[in-house]
């Protein structure tokens, strides 16, 4: 049976309580999830991503308290999943397990898995401590992606919104970009050809593009409406191609 344990560091002990105790709060620091349903019960999809496929499974969460800290057991339809959280000072502890017909495919990728959750919760804490200001001046939410702990910082807490690996032709960018025009808040989407040479990263705050990353042939290109908003609008004409699309929207304070 796959097992990881991670250590989380602790900013705010109290805001740790509020993570740990809310499993919608919880559930935004596991990679690739997304909320299938809130109300009756918090059902919840997580994917892992196995090598040349993936596999995912639809769970049922119960959330308890233990003598030493906290447990999540996520029961779904091939596999079970179980996050024990036990704080100890200013770190948490966090130790996962996975029960499934795919066990060692997924124990390849499991310490990753557990890694990326451990980031994720303590950006979490840290958001909450601190209620991060998003926005730069003039209300503009910018990544740079030439800056892997400010995109950390700001992307974490987002959840898969729509459709998993969509496959989107020529005009990329465009195309993607005008599906969202009118939605308000802010999406994080990312996109790699099918002959894998082209890559982009895109943030579009209320349908407007205000950060984006392209990638072809090992060529790199970086823009934001803050500082080059000429070259951001030429870098999302000049993506082309077949590309398969990931959409992330952004939950909570932004």
């Amino acid at each position: 049976m796959p097992r990881a344990v991670e250590k989380v560091r602790v900013s705010n002990p109290d805001n740790l309580e509020r993570v740990l105790l809310n499993p919608e709060l919880f559930v935004r620091a596991i990679p690739n999830a997304s909320v299938l349903k809130s109300r009756e019960m918090l059902l919840v999809r997580v994917p892992f991503r196995l090598f040349l496929f993936s596999t995912r499974d639809d769970y049922r969460v119960t959330f308890y308290a233990e003598r030493d800290g906290y447990a999540y057991e996520f029961n779904g339809r091939k596999s079970r999943l179980v996050f024990k959280l036990k704080p100890e000072g200013d770190e948490l502890q966090v130790e996962m397990t996975y029960e499934g017909r795919l066990k060692r495919l997924v124990g390849l990728e499991f310490r990753r898995f557990a890694e990326e959750l451990a980031v994720n919760l303590e950006g979490l804490i840290d958001e909450l401590s601190a209620e991060v200001a998003r926005k730069v001046e003039g209300g503009v939410f910018e990544v740079n992606f030439d800056d892997p702990a400010d995109f950390k910082r700001k992307l974490y807490g987002f959840l898969l919104e729509g459709t998993e690996d969509l496959l989107v032709s020529e005009e990329a960018l465009q195309q993607v970009a005008g599906h969202l025009v009118g939605e308000s808040g802010v999406y994080y989407i990312s996109g790699t050809s099918l002959d894998g040479r082209k890559r982009f990263q895109l943030v579009l705050q209320d349908g407007k593009p205000t950060s984006v990353k392209f990638v072809e042939n090992g060529r790199s290109r970086v823009a934001r409406l803050s500082l080059n908003p000429n070259e951001l609008e030429r870098i999302i004409r000049d993506v082309s191609g077949d590309f398969v699309v990931n959409i992330w929207r952004k939950v909570g304070r932004v």
